[in-house]
């Protein structure tokens, strides 16, 4: 039984997949970026000054830049690890849990979905991401706890 699948079954704590999440080191923004540019900006402040690795992932921006990055139109187009996913907002949060299965089937490499802070899902959207064998953290600030980590950073 892999360790995902083990994780989904029995939940591990917020605090623990927090700090496991943390170590990856890489991940992937997916929602509408003009939702909250806000939030998105403080995301990436902390992503790069905590020097990980990551792209911007909206399908109805793609092509465009926001933030002098360019963003993709789906998570299948970034080439290497992504371990972990933050879903940015929920104002399409079926479109953005299928960009994140799709890339399942062909990479199989995302471990983690992280709901951006204030982003409500149901028990079946936890039952869908337990059912690729993703672990699901809610309730949290990834540029928050990045600050935490490393206190450099915004």
């Amino acid at each position: 039984m892999s360790r995902c699948y083990r994780m989904a079954l029995n939940p591990i704590p917020n605090e623990e997949l927090v700090e496991m999440a943390l170590d990856y080191n890489a991940v992937a923004l997916v929602g509408d970026y003009t939702a909250n540019e806000k939030a998105w900006i403080h995301t990436i402040g902390s992503l790069r000054n905590a020097n990980w690795r990551f792209h911007l992932v909206d399908p109805d921006h793609a092509g465009e830049s926001f933030n002098e990055l360019p963003i993709l139109g789906s998570v299948e187009e970034i080439r290497n690890y992504v371990p972990l996913i933050q879903i940015m907002d929920t104002t399409q949060k079926e479109k953005w849990f299928e960009l994140a299965s799709q890339r399942m089937e062909v990479w199989g490499d995302i471990q983690m979905i992280w709901m951006h802070k204030n982003n409500a899902i149901t028990q079946r959207d936890r039952d869908d991401a337990h059912a690729y064998g993703w672990s699901v953290i809610e309730n949290e600030c990834l540029a928050k706890k990045l600050s935490e980590k490393s206190p450099s950073a915004p």
